[in-house]
């Protein structure tokens, strides 16, 4: 009896060990299956497939990629061991099965890797990194990529160049990193990098994020002009980072993980919980991204920016930061991308073809009725009008290539395309400077009146003149004439009308010759004799001229400059008449007389009283009577 309650009793102990062991498995490692084998891939409207990113190759397939944030693991300081195990083995089961399910090519874990990551020392830090590894290790052919959040190098203000460094050493990660994976350029970024202080980590940033930005921009035109540009074929960046874009808070977030509603409405602080304002602006301005994915707040939110660049916030990974922690699977659907573009350029082809049809009968119909002559100007609109059939012509024959899946590259309708554009843009001021006057004619050829408001009908008309007018215009200029001829006669002033002189004609011959005497009064001031009785009676110093007068020491100046001319270059200058004259004046009485006289006058005023005096006399002896 005791024997078969011991059987029984193993047999029971047996069934609950094995019951729990199923249990265990089923809940620890089945059950994972069981739910994220019903994630999947998303499948795109092809009707916003970005038309940015170029048409694939044969051999390529979609890229498919997965985002991971905060995934906070536990270090020595905080948490208890056994929560720590829980927690790294449930991320640790999701990222594995999440990997055999639905193999993803590329994996990105948007920041917060470790939660005591600031704060750890270097050994600490090394222990980190191999749970990591551990943790979200990956085959090889599935690529991962980290980017560094506050917990992993601390806030801005704590972020120092040691723990910044060792981040990037040991995840091969710098603030800005570029990832190209067909045709498709992921750039990650350190958001604590975005401040803009010109610090030893933003300045290298705001360079990095330029130079991807002009990378791209010269593969957008085809690296015309570029050197040195390591991207081939463009298409619109997708922004990885760590901090979510500026936003006030989560209330504009409806999101089956959104935050709850007790801190829904708590308002953001910028640089702690986003970017700021103008590093958000900034960033969407240098890379106009297509999608921007990040993380931090560990809540999920989807937002759009300037009506067409997605912004999502994934969850956090972790059990420990939200009870349904979520990921984002992505895909880069590449077929069927040109069908948006196609659906574009037909719809503006049926426009223009539609337009130009209209206007080319018209101007056929009037044509054929003679009511436009072809002789002079229309040569400019049948040019204009053949131009642009022919354009339609072109691009018809493109859009069905293109509908056809046939490659377009290198066929000359591209270049007759682009030679036709050309003209009609050379032509368009000329069509601008046209328009006017054919919207005249064309209204007036269909009203048969001309507009009374017209500019033209308010210009001069000279056979509107009245003759009599003309008459008694013709009776003032004379009168006005008569009087001038006689106001020249009467020796009236008459003012010349060309230039301005000065008027002294209400001068009479005393207060002439009073002027004349000021200006003699002025110019006897500098003479010599009056300037040797300054000397002599006033307290002034004296200059010390040898003796000499004012024509002498002038003499002598010249006389010095000349002997040393001759002893430099040993030669002998030849002496002019006016140098001996001036010679044989110094030496004369009637020259010292004549100083004496004037008190030091130049000789131009003597000279010209002189003149005065003999053209006087002159004139007196002409006047005189002859007697007989």
């Amino acid at each position: 009896m005791l024997e078969t309650r011991t059987s029984v009793c193993k047999r029971y102990l047996t069934e609950a060990t094995i019951a729990l062991l199923c249990v265990f498995i089923f809940c620890e490692y089945l059950l994972y299956y069981v739910v994220l084998i019903q994630c999947s891939w998303p499948i795109l409207d092809p009707r916003k497939i970005d038309v940015t990113i170029p048409e694939p190759k044969l051999e390529e397939t979609p890229v498919h990629a997965m985002f991971i944030a905060d995934t906070h693991l536990l270090g020595p300081k905080k948490g208890h061991w056994f929560d720590k195990l829980k927690r790294e083995w449930q991320m640790y089961r999701v990222f594995q099965t999440m990997i055999t399910l639905h193999k993803p090519d590329i994996i990105f874990i948007l920041g917060d890797l470790f939660d005591e990551g600031q704060w750890s020392s270097s050994t600490e830090f090394d222990q980190y990194m191999q749970r990591f590894h551990s943790l979200f290790s990956v085959p090889k052919n599935t690529h991962l990529y980290v980017v560094a959040g506050n917990h992993d190098i601390g806030f801005h203000y704590a972020i120092t160049p040691y723990l910044n460094q060792r981040f990037v050493n040991g995840f091969k990660t710098p603030s800005v990193k570029r990832v190209t994976m067909r045709g498709n350029h992921f750039v990650l970024i350190n958001s604590m990098a975005l401040e803009g202080d010109g610090c030893f980590l933003c300045s290298p940033t705001e360079a990095a994020l330029n130079k991807i930005a002009t990378h791209l921009k010269c593969a957008k035109n085809n690296g015309n002009y570029c050197k040195g540009n390591t991207i081939s074929r463009y298409s619109r960046p997708i922004v990885l980072q760590h901090y979510p874009m500026y936003r006030e808070s989560d209330e504009i977030c409806n999101e089956s993980d959104q935050a709850p509603d007790d801190i829904k409405s708590i308002k953001f602080r910028e640089r702690w919980e986003c970017l700021s304002k103008e590093a958000s602006e900034q960033l969407l301005d240098i890379l106009n991204p297509r999608l921007t994915v990040n993380g931090h707040t560990h809540h999920g939110c989807r937002r759009l920016h300037r009506n067409d660049i997605l912004e999502v916030t994934v969850p956090s990974f972790s059990w420990r930061n939200k009870d349904n922690p979520s990921l984002l699977l992505a895909i880069d659907e590449m077929e069927q991308r040109d069908l948006p573009q196609a659906f574009r350029l037909l719809g503006e082809m049926n426009a223009n073809v539609l337009q130009v049809n209209q206007l080319v009968d018209n101007m056929l119909v009037r044509v054929k009725n003679g009511e436009i002559s072809t002789d002079k100007g229309l040569s400019f609109l049948e040019m204009k009008y053949h131009m642009l059939l022919s354009y339609l012509i072109n691009l018809t024959y493109v859009v069905l290539r293109k509908c056809s899946g046939e490659r377009i590259e290198g066929d000359p309708s591209i270049d007759r395309l682009i030679e036709i554009r050309t003209v009609l843009e050379k032509i368009r001021p000329i069509d601008h400077k046209l328009k006017y006057q054919i919207d005249k004619l064309v209204k007036t050829a269909v009203t048969g009146t001309i507009n009374s408001d017209d500019p033209t009908n308010f210009k001069a008309n000279p056979d509107a003149f009245d003759s009599n007018d003309e008459e008694s215009d013709s009776d003032q200029d004379g009168i006005d004439g008569f009087k001038a001829s006689q106001a020249r006669k009467s020796n009236i002033y008459v003012p010349p009308k060309l230039a301005a002189v000065h008027y002294d004609g209400d001068e009479t011959l005393a207060e002439k010759m009073r002027k004349a005497g000021e200006r003699a009064r002025r110019r006897a001031v500098s003479g010599a004799v009056l300037r040797e009785l300054k000397e002599e009676y006033l307290d002034a110093p004296i200059e010390d001229t040898h003796g000499l007068g004012e024509k002498q020491a002038s003499l002598g100046r010249e006389n010095k400059r000349k002997v040393e001319y001759e002893e430099n270059y040993m030669t002998r200058l030849p002496v002019t008449k006016q140098e001996k004259h001036r010679h044989r004046q110094m030496t004369t009485i009637g020259t010292l007389g004549e100083e004496i006289t004037t008190f030091g006058e130049s000789s131009s005023v003597s000279a010209k009283k002189r003149k005065a005096q003999k053209k006087g006399k002159a004139k007196k002896s002409f006047k005189k009577k002859r007697h007989h």
